[in-house]
C-alpha cells in the first residue's frame, strides 16, 4: 500500500473486458533497459485500447505497484505522484457554518446536516454575545 495514501481503489477485473486478460503477465513486467524497453512498449500499447485502462491505472497509483499498469510504467506512475495537487478553491471547503448553508442554497440542494447544526450553533453564539439568551 502506498503510505500517506487516503484513498481506497478497489483492484479491477480482469477477466473479460481486460486487453492484458490473455497476455502472459510476465510481459508488464519487463526488465530494465534493452530487450525490456520493447516488452514495455508491446505492454503500454496493449493498454492503449483497453476498456479498463483507467480504473487499472487508478488501482496502481493507490497500490504503488510495480510493472506496467493502465498504460504507464512505474517511473511514470511515480512522476504522477509527486505532483503537487492542485488546491481546492476555498468555496469548496465551506460546510458545517451559516457559509456552506449559503452555498448548498445557491446550488440549489438541500442543506446537509452537518450545515443546519453548525448554522443553529453560530446563530446560538451570536444571541448568547448579545445577551438574548439566558
Amino acid at each position: 500500500m502506498n503510505p500517506g495514501n487516503e484513498f481506497t481503489v478497489a483492484m479491477p477485473r480482469f477477466e473479460g473486458n481486460a486487453a492484458c486478460a490473455e497476455t502472459d503477465p510476465d510481459a508488464f513486467y519487463p526488465e530494465p533497459g534493452g530487450e525490456g524497453i520493447v516488452v514495455a512498449n508491446q505492454a503500454r500499447a496493449i493498454c492503449g485500447g483497453c476498456e479498463i485502462r483507467t480504473q487499472c491505472l487508478h488501482w496502481a497509483l493507490a497500490n504503488g505497484e510495480a510493472g506496467i499498469w493502465g498504460g504507464l510504467t512505474e517511473e511514470q506512475r511515480n512522476q504522477i505522484r509527486r505532483r503537487p495537487r492542485p488546491a481546492t478553491h476555498k468555496t469548496e471547503r465551506v460546510h458545517g457554518n451559516e457559509a456552506g448553508e449559503a452555498q448548498h442554497r445557491r446550488r440549489g440542494e438541500p442543506v446537509c446536516d452537518r450545515c443546519k447544526i453548525g448554522v443553529r450553533e453560530q446563530r446560538e453564539r451570536r444571541e448568547r454575545r448579545r445577551g438574548d439568551v439566558a
